[in-house]
């Protein structure tokens, strides 16, 4: 298959958020042994309301598969830079939900490559 890859912002990257986030991209492989590896290049995120310790109604959140009901890879909701992360099947989902964050949002580049031999 050889790799591919693209780029992933939050909306109006790199100018200020705006407004509530609810945002969800899913990368998928054509081919079942493709793993998608997820690197954050840029995350400027900062709550404006502090009480939401536990994350649950404002957060950046990565899940290994293409729904919402998919293991979490990582899930922060203070705007920390996530090591990369490699899916173990052949899809990634990527979401930010809220309305208490502000900054200039992230970019993230994902890469498509094959487990195979």
């Amino acid at each position: 298959m050889g790799r591919q890859s693209g780029v992933i912002t939050t909306p109006n990257y790199p100018g200020l958020l705006s407004g509530n986030l609810n945002c969800t991209w899913v990368v998928v492989g054509a081919a079942s042994d493709d793993r998608v590896t997820l690197t954050f290049t840029s995350m400027d995120l900062t709550m404006s309301d502090t009480s939401d310790t536990t994350c649950a109604e404002s957060y950046v959140q990565v899940l290994d598969g293409e729904d919402n009901e998919a293991p979490s890879l990582y899930k922060a909701c203070h705007g920390r830079m996530p090591p990369s992360l490699t899916s173990r099947g052949n899809a990634l989902t990527l979401k930010i939900v809220g309305e208490h964050y502000w900054g200039h949002g992230f970019r993230a580049v994902y890469d498509l490559s094959s487990s195979g031999a």
